[in-house]
């Protein structure tokens, strides 16, 4: 996905002079996304190192993009019985101004049915370096299903972003849907414990697969 500048107006398109550049060392992968002359101009510095474990399994992710600010983050990710069942993203913000930090955290708890992915469920906050608390800000939950019994394609390609949700899973689903609350503190007093607030219906999203005459998916023709 080619993402334009936020001042041109536009989204991103997909482009087939985009690409990921992967080098091995030991037990690390440096990913960065690179491109063809055309459009390396337009790629902002990434890059993105993975730690695995002696499984091949991702256990830390530390990311960087110029783009972000401060453009630092790390995810550290909890197996049990062969399943992802929990990763925690943190990052900072820094100010300018002053002396003070803001590290904010997404936690996020992984549920199955089975052998497949049923939700992912993942709370947002942040504490300030100058706070004794910590503010939650929202809770966001993805829904997954209308599995189909083809075997899943995509199971070893968990480092990539744009198919790490499918690489959880047996099977391949078929809807998608995501929602989110906002959290609210009373009279915004943060010592306070938040409630939350109304469902909101954030993505809805169902796919036509079709299948060989095996019954395995034609994804490359999807």
């Amino acid at each position: 996905m080619f993402h334009l500048s936020p001042n041109s107006g536009g989204g991103g398109y997909l482009h087939d002079s985009l690409y990921t550049d992967l080098v091995y060392t030991n037990n690390k992968v440096r990913l960065e996304k690179k491109g063809t002359p055309y459009v390396e101009n337009y790629i902002p510095d990434n890059e993105t190192i993975i730690e695995l474990d002696a499984y091949n399994r991702m256990i830390r992710k530390m990311k960087y993009n110029e783009s972000d600010y401060p453009g630092r983050d790390t995810t550290n990710y909890t197996y049990s019985n062969g399943r992802l069942m929990s990763f925690v993203k943190t990052s900072n913000r820094v100010s300018t101004i002053g002396d003070w930090s803001v590290r904010y955290y997404q936690e996020s708890n992984l549920y199955y049915t089975n052998d497949n992915l049923d939700s992912i469920v993942t709370i947002y906050s942040g504490k300030g370096t100058l706070d004794t608390y910590t503010i939650f800000s929202k809770k966001e939950t993805q829904y997954f299903s209308g599995y189909d019994t083809a075997e899943n394609p995509f199971r070893k390609l968990q480092m990539f972003e744009e198919t790490f949700n499918r690489s959880l899973s047996k099977n391949n689903f078929t809807e998608y849907r995501k929602t989110s609350n906002d959290y609210d503190y009373p009279n915004d007093n943060y010592y306070l414990t938040p409630t939350l607030g109304p469902t909101q219906e954030e993505a809805y999203q169902t796919w036509n697969l079709a299948y060989d005459e095996n019954g395995e998916w034609i994804y490359d023709q999807f």
